[in-house]
């Protein structure tokens, strides 16, 4: 039985007040046994600074490492190298996960202890816009090459890190969508990619994020529809 995993975030830069937003998110879980793994990614700020630093000192499941990558692939890559646990579940620095995220996860992964992968739906926050994510609750990899690339939410997925390592982790470039390509070596090594039906994510977009000001990048698209031509 899986009663313990990694929460893996890391950060560059950033509001202090939505890092604050999502780290509490995390260390008040309705499952407490965990550890979180965050990647400082040479922050300059000494707001972010000092907060990683306080809140490390003050709950010891929060771990701090500090490193210069510059890319969220590499950085989320030498994270994982620092975990473990052999489950994994990410986290993004300006977002916010529901209490029962962990105990979610944790409770699919012990009935179907076969997965290796499963994300979950989101409440999407952009502005004054607000949708639910509707991801496919079991998704194959012929059913991802007829979807459009956005198949699951890189926040809250849980993944485990013995599969991940095998597949060479995170695919490092510098276009956003670093999570896509992973959930394409999950799927071309015949994993099936689950999403529970359960919204415990608020994900929220903001204008000045590195994902929105390359959304439109025409490399980006390129290096997506590449990845999703090798399924």
């Amino acid at each position: 039985m899986i009663d313990r995993l990694s929460v893996l975030m890391s950060v560059r830069s950033g509001n202090v007040n939505d890092l604050m937003r999502s780290i509490s998110s995390i260390l008040n879980q309705s499952h407490s046994n965990f550890e979180f793994i965050i990647v400082d990614d040479e922050n300059t700020d000494f707001n972010i600074i000092s907060l990683l630093r306080d809140l490390s000192i003050l709950d010891n499941r929060l771990k701090v490492d500090r490193c210069k990558h510059y890319n969220l692939a590499n950085a989320l890559n030498f994270g994982l190298e620092k975990t473990t646990n052999d489950l994994i579940l990410r986290m993004d620095a300006d977002d916010y996960a529901y209490p029962e995220l962990i105990e979610k996860q944790l409770e699919f992964f012990n009935n179907y202890p076969e997965a290796v992968i499963c994300g979950v739906q989101a409440n999407i926050k952009n502005g004054e816009i607000e949708f639910q994510s509707n991801h496919p609750e079991i998704i194959t990899k012929e059913l991802a090459k007829n979807m459009d690339c956005w198949i699951a939410n890189h926040p809250g997925i849980a993944f485990k890190k013995e599969i991940a390592f095998m597949l060479d982790g995170y695919e490092v470039s510098e276009n956003f969508a670093v999570d896509y390509p992973l959930w394409c070596k999950f799927l071309m090594a015949g994993y099936t990619l689950y999403n529970l039906p359960d919204v415990l994510i608020d994900y929220y977009v903001n204008e000045n994020s590195y994902s929105q000001k390359n959304k439109d990048n025409q490399n980006n698209t390129k290096w997506l529809e590449e990845w999703r031509n090798k399924l």
